[in-house]
């Protein structure tokens, strides 16, 4: 723990000097009105983030994210759009995102293909499939209550920030306290070595 620690001190002190050059360059960044944009442009970002930081820690690498994040996104568009639930959206869009990563997980954890290279080709087809379902258009004419929730803006942003942190805060502390999530870190640093100790090594990967 104090050898982990160690390594990550550097990198914090790196991180509060340019916050604190950025306060002392550009003060107005730190701006109520700047700070909330800032955190409704990466709420998103934050999100995959989470699910790619136990990836990462998985020693793997998936670079179709993106892609499977627009891909979810204009689905749901265009399902609200035609009609569709919105109540009904949030599952749908785990279903289809969890569909999109156990294709990937099952190829690099059953088929043995590399990560990197399963990742290449999804998001490429991903990116195609998008561009064929949406002409390269944007996907318009959405249904009020689709936006924000069916609130006031103010109302939406609350529930869409307050929501990220508390998925961040719960992924942190399951990381911390829950097998399921702490198994990954085994086949990360030696999956040979996991398997031997009766992890499942196929199953933590997909």
């Amino acid at each position: 723990m104090n050898l982990r620690l160690n390594r990550e001190w550097p990198s914090l002190i790196a991180l509060l000097c340019l916050y604190a050059a950025l306060g002392l360059l550009a003060p107005q960044f730190y701006s109520v009105e700047n700070l909330r944009d800032v955190a409704l442009a990466n709420v998103a970002v934050l999100l995959v983030a989470c699910g790619m930081t136990f990836v990462i820690i998985l020693g793997q690498i998936d670079i179709s994210v993106g892609s499977a994040f627009a891909v979810t996104s204009v689905l749901l568009g265009l399902l609200a759009k035609g009609g569709f639930s919105v109540a009904l959206l949030p599952i749908v869009s785990l279903l289809s995102g969890g569909l999109l990563g156990a294709l990937n997980g099952a190829l690099v954890s059953y088929v043995k293909a590399p990560s990197i290279v399963v990742t290449l080709a999804t998001m490429v087809a991903l990116r195609e499939a998008l561009r064929w379902l949406t002409g390269g258009a944007w996907v318009e004419g959405l249904p009020a209550t689709f936006q924000w929730f069916g609130l006031e803006q103010g109302s939406g942003e609350i529930i869409l920030i307050g929501t990220t942190l508390v998925i961040f805060a719960a992924l942190w502390w399951g990381s911390q306290n829950l097998y399921a999530l702490r198994a990954i870190y085994a086949p990360g640093s030696d999956s040979e070595a996991a398997r031997l100790a009766g992890i499942s090594t196929e199953q933590i990967t997909l």
